[in-house]
């Protein structure tokens, strides 16, 4: 039996141009242009965001996930990693967004990237957005679990049956996600999805009927069962669906951001992260008080 881990990851130092294909176009908007596009990594195999690759004294955000988070058709600067370290470098939050996105990950597959690539670096902070892979995994392969052990015969009789598609692989997945962050210390963020009626119809899903009733629906409580896991969990919650759904005009198919969605999940989730990095501060008022009123009860 052959073991071996698959990160879903990129080449380091990759530069890519490529042109979305006319099939591809006929399911978006006009905010998806017919042009080239820049795709690049630095020498990790993290998605650049076109600001200052200097990460000295800089905290180090890891962003998980898929094709939403990966931006492939936004230009480098617009993506939402850009959007989130420019937000916070406003906000008096030296940070470096390190994009992890990759079209077709899984939670799953995020957890392996986040042990096998991740753990020797300073990371200040770490962000999970997956969910629709998720969904699509369930209902193609049964599980989750899949790929992580290479195909063989053995795996294929009776005795190794394919598990059973289980809508709470995510949460333990998730689960393992937080219990990693939480025995490094590192605060761990999960996040809902936004999406229009048009996401079912995207070239990457192309449901119709039935089918894409039932894949909003099973959206939509994948974004609740997500809020409900921060809530007991005690970790931290995006909740970008709050911001993103019914949007039109923040899509180009309905699902995939474009330059403005990416700015709106940007300045979202910088609003989470500043307000939990910037230094908690005693205003000058409220110190007055505290020591006007001991000295009162001290005379009394």
């Amino acid at each position: 039996m052959t073991r071996h881990i698959r990160l879903r990851e990129y080449d380091p130092n990759l530069e890519v141009k490529a042109r979305p294909t006319d099939e591809y176009l006929a399911t978006c908007d006009q905010s998806l242009q017919d042009k080239e596009y820049i795709f690049r990594t630095d020498e990790n195999g993290f998605i650049r965001t076109g600001l200052s690759d200097n990460h000295v004294d800089s905290r180090l955000i890891l962003h998980l996930g898929d094709s939403v988070v990966e931006n492939y058709w936004v230009e480098e600067h617009d993506r939402s990693s850009a959007a989130l370290e420019r937000y916070l470098r406003n906000n008096g939050v030296h940070a470096s967004v390190l994009n992890a996105g990759k079209t077709g990950t899984t939670t799953v597959q995020s957890l392996n990237y986040l042990i096998n690539k991740c753990m020797n670096l300073s990371l200040s902070g770490v962000i999970i957005t997956t969910s629709i892979m998720d969904d699509m995994v369930y209902y193609d392969n049964g599980s989750l679990w899949v790929e992580i052990v290479e195909h063989n015969s053995s795996f294929t009789q009776t005795r190794y049956p394919r598990p059973k598609v289980e809508l709470d692989d995510r949460i333990r997945a998730l689960g393992l996600l937080h219990a990693i962050c939480q025995e490094c210390s590192l605060p761990f963020w999960v996040t809902t999805w936004g999406f229009d009626a048009r996401a079912p119809c995207c070239a990457g899903l192309k449901l119709s009927g039935d089918a894409a009733r039932q894949w909003l629906d099973r959206m939509t409580q994948a974004n609740e069962a997500t809020r409900q896991f921060a809530k007991l969990r005690g970790c931290g919650l995006i909740d970008l669906a709050q911001c993103l759904c019914g949007r039109d005009e923040l899509f180009y198919d309905g699902l995939h951001p474009n330059a403005l969605g990416c700015a709106a999940v940007g300045e979202a989730t910088g609003k989470i992260l500043v307000e939990h990095f910037r230094p908690k501060t005693t205003s000058f008022s409220h110190t007055f008080r505290r020591v006007f009123n001991r000295l009162v009860h001290k005379k009394e």
